[in-house]
């Protein structure tokens, strides 16, 4: 169930925009007669605009397409990718959402891109995948210098401790905020502490370079699977010496 679709004159259409990105309302896609000319941005497939019960905005295949992955994502996957694509804006950042890279090389869940240039894709993985297949597609994302961040719903993800990543916490209602619940650490000066946080706040850290991905020291070449600040990874450094 996507959150874009492409149009043949307007291009990309966000349905996480008021605009939908191209200067358009959203009732001049959902339910209209003629139908607005919509299609998936990876199968090509014919789509419609609809919404959920919730209210949520989003983009359907219409029957008889080919089996694609965005079709099949489910509604806590679309309600994380609207939040990720929330909080960046809200930090004042680029967001884009289902985004392919060069010649299908990657593909973002949502990439951010900062007032400097720097990108970083923002991945909700919701199936299983293997620690391997983690770490290939961050390496092919990071050699198009696009730096990323695994993000996770409860359970356990064997590949964690692989990657970049962090486990989140949905709202229990509407009016509750998403939080990081695993993944993000400080420095005690003994030892390093797990830190629960907003995910809005953790996004604005991030992109802001306020917290980096935490690595183990050499040669042991992978990610702890957490984030913390600079000078927290600097005082720790300072306590092995």
């Amino acid at each position: 169930m996507p959150l874009t679709a492409r149009h043949p004159a307007r291009g990309l259409l966000d349905a996480t925009q008021d605009d939908l990105g191209c200067g358009w309302a959203w009732d001049q896609v959902h339910n209209v007669t003629p139908r607005a000319d919509l299609s998936c941005t990876y199968c090509q497939h014919r789509m419609h605009a609809k919404r959920s019960v919730a209210g949520l905005r989003y983009f359907a295949h219409d029957p008889g397409g080919p089996q694609c992955s965005l079709g099949l994502e489910t509604m806590e996957h679309r309600l994380l990718k609207l939040q990720l694509a929330t909080a960046i804006r809200g930090a004042g950042h680029q967001a884009d959402l289902e985004v392919r890279g060069p010649e299908g090389r990657w593909r973002a869940d949502v990439l951010a891109t900062t007032g400097s240039g720097r990108r970083m894709a923002w991945e909700a993985q919701m199936s299983s995948i293997t620690a391997d297949d983690a770490r290939r597609r961050t390496a092919t994302l990071a050699a198009d210098c696009v730096v990323v961040c695994w993000v996770f719903v409860e359970g356990h993800r064997p590949w964690m401790p692989y990657v970049p990543a962090i486990r989140v916490r949905p709202p229990a209602d509407r009016a509750d905020p998403w939080r990081v619940i695993t993944g993000l650490f400080r420095w005690t000066g003994l030892h390093w502490e797990p830190v629960q946080v907003l995910l809005d706040d953790f996004v604005a850290w991030t992109l802001n370079e306020q917290v980096v991905p935490r690595r183990f020291s050499p040669p042991r070449d992978y990610w702890v699977g957490g984030w913390t600040a600079p000078q927290y990874l600097a005082q720790a450094a300072r306590r092995r010496l």
